[in-house]
């Protein structure tokens, strides 16, 4: 069985990813703001599991990628808790939001499709490469390939624009 983390297991991607998993018997970290809402999807997975005899399970654990104090908390719980993570499956992101300063000084697209992903990785790698075969997975749009590679500063200027800075953020992925 392997521990298996993934951001934005809520919806679309993500939550077809975490079911997968868990059908083949691994342990799913569903990580996502929408508490609520995950914790039902969850809870009809890990039903999925059992009548599938499959040994997967999946847990919720709230991560809130607008917010780097929440990325260090839901870091040091998986740290905690898990003495290693084989996959860290960087998915979750947002998109045509409107223009928005964090409470960390960041633009919001910026710091939840791009920084948190980039800190939360930094944060878990020593539990990751303890694993005997690690993997980093960061999920991108193909929207990417629309998005051109900018200097870090210029994306402010673009920022008011959001479907522009989205593109530019998968790039960077």
């Amino acid at each position: 069985m392997k521990t298996i983390v993934i951001t934005g297991a809520n919806s679309g991607i993500g939550y077809e990813t975490a079911k997968h998993l868990a059908l083949k018997g691994n342990c799913v970290i569903a990580a996502s703001r929408k508490k609520d809402e995950t914790i039902k999807l969850i809870e009809n997975l890990n039903l999925e599991c059992k009548k599938a005899d499959s040994n997967g399970k999946v847990s919720f654990y709230h991560l809130d990628l607008n917010d780097l104090k929440s990325v260090k908390s839901f870091a040091g719980q998986i740290i905690g808790e898990y003495k290693t993570i084989d996959t860290l499956i960087c998915n979750a992101g947002i998109m045509k939001s409107p223009y928005k300063i964090t409470n960390d000084g960041f633009e919001q697209q910026f710091q939840t499709n791009f920084l948190s992903h980039f800190y939360l990785t930094y944060l878990l790698i020593d539990t990751i490469i303890k694993s005997d075969n690690p993997k980093i997975i960061n999920v991108c749009s193909a929207s990417a390939e629309k998005g051109t590679i900018n200097k870090i500063d210029e994306l402010e200027k673009i920022s008011k624009i959001p479907i522009e800075e989205y593109d530019a953020m998968k790039s960077y992925r």
